[in-house]
């Protein structure tokens, strides 16, 4: 019992003036290191030789790709180390392996960011300490918002991958004086947040010199999460563009098949206009989406001619006659739909004898129209025909685009 009582008493004193004993060694520490100590120089014993600097990023989030300003804004902070042989001191001798300063009492390399988008400016310094080991090796870890130059390549928008970079470079100092140093392959993502639009693909790190500045560069490549796209401008287009072909359904004597038309083609320039917003306004490249938007666009308003010159057919006097090529034109189509669905042999009989007549010359074809055992063609059959082929027409153009859309999309996404 006396042995637990004096180990209770004897150990926090011990604790105690131990700690007490590292405290003052640390303030002994900074006052001795400090003396006479010249932020203003950079460190170096040997100074015709470079000082090396090691440099890592690690990317904490994407706040936003913005291919409109063209510029890559993230939040991160950047791992820097170097050697100065000034802050050294005896770990043995006084069993402090590292301290805090303020990186205003010591020398710290002015690194800036290369390719900044908006303005020139250096990392956050003041508020990020430095920590420099007995060694002489400083650890440094500022971080910042960093507003970066991307170049986007928006052609397979939105189903598109992006290649951005982050440079940083020492201000005023030639690659003779500092070099920097990759400490790492990869930016690090341990504390990375996954953004909403874009995933993350891969990252490189590389150090070359631009002349008479070192500069390190770190490039990262980003993915578009096109599930939004998909369901809210793709998906919408394609019903457009079969809704558009429903215009031929709709009977003439209704009165509503123009302006069924009108509203689906100003559908059509409302969804252009959104894709246009979105992405910058450069034609090298331009998007395919919006090549595929024009198409379609282009296939509504031809649709809508025909839907103009179509009423004016139907509408047409029935004292004016009709043209023998739109005769023969008529009655074919009326053929080929009647060998399909009649039941009766008697009109499929007709149709063989249309159609073993149709070929020979105009002349013979004219004289034989009165003989032609098929019903007579009005201007409105006339019009009728011409509804069923302009149907299967723009149903097969607007299939095909949508198609090679798709496939396209599918090898550009995988």
């Amino acid at each position: 019992m006396k042995l637990f009582v004096q180990v209770t008493i004897v150990l926090p004193c011990v604790i105690f003036g131990v700690a007490s004993l590292i405290s003052n060694n640390t303030y002994n520490i900074h006052r001795t290191i400090l003396d006479e100590y010249n932020a203003d120089i950079r460190p170096c014993l040997d100074c015709t030789t470079p000082l090396y600097i090691e440099m890592a990023f690690n990317l904490a989030s994407l706040n936003k790709l913005d291919e409109i300003e063209g510029e890559l804004n993230t939040v991160g902070y950047v791992t820097i180390s170097w050697m100065d042989e000034r802050l050294k001191w005896d770990y043995q001798s006084t069993g402090v392996s590292s301290i805090m300063l303020s990186p205003k009492h010591v020398w710290t390399p002015p690194i800036i960011l290369g390719n900044p988008s908006k303005s020139v400016s250096r990392l956050n310094a003041d508020d990020a300490l430095v920590r420099v080991m007995h060694n002489g090796k400083i650890l440094w870890h500022p971080g910042d918002v960093f507003r970066s130059r991307c170049e986007f390549d928006v052609y397979n928008y939105p189903f598109d991958k992006q290649s951005c970079m982050i440079i940083f470079t020492p201000w005023s100092y030639s690659w003779k004086e500092i070099s920097l140093k990759s400490s790492m392959q990869q930016i690090q993502t341990d504390f990375y947040h996954e953004n909403g639009e874009w995933k993350l693909g891969t990252t490189n790190v590389s150090t070359y010199a631009n002349g008479q500045i070192s500069i390190i560069q770190f490039d990262i490549n980003f993915v578009r999460r096109s599930e939004f796209f998909v369901v809210n401008v793709i998906v919408p287009i394609a019903c457009l563009s079969f809704l558009n072909c429903l215009s031929f359904a709709i009977p003439i004597q209704s009165g509503e098949r123009l302006s069924y038309s009108v509203t689906i083609l100003l559908s059509f320039a409302v969804f252009m206009t959104l894709v246009s917003d979105n992405i910058p306004k450069t034609s090298a490249p331009m998007s395919l989406l919006c090549y595929f938007l024009m198409l379609l666009f282009s296939g509504s308003v031809m649709i809508m001619i025909c839907v103009m010159v179509n009423m004016r057919v139907f509408y047409t006097d029935h004292a004016s006659k009709i043209s023998p090529a739109y005769i023969r034109f008529t009655k074919l189509l009326k053929c080929c739909t009647n060998e399909e669905n009649s039941k009766s042999q008697h009109d499929k009989d007709n149709c063989i004898y249309y159609k073993n007549n149709i070929n020979r010359s105009p002349s013979a074809s004219i004289s034989h129209l009165e003989q032609d055992p098929i019903e007579h063609v009005t201007w409105q059959d006339v019009s009728h025909a011409f509804d069923r082929l302009g149907f299967v027409i723009f149903l097969v153009y607007f299939i095909g685009l949508s198609a090679g859309m798709v496939l396209y999309i599918s090898r550009a996404k995988f």
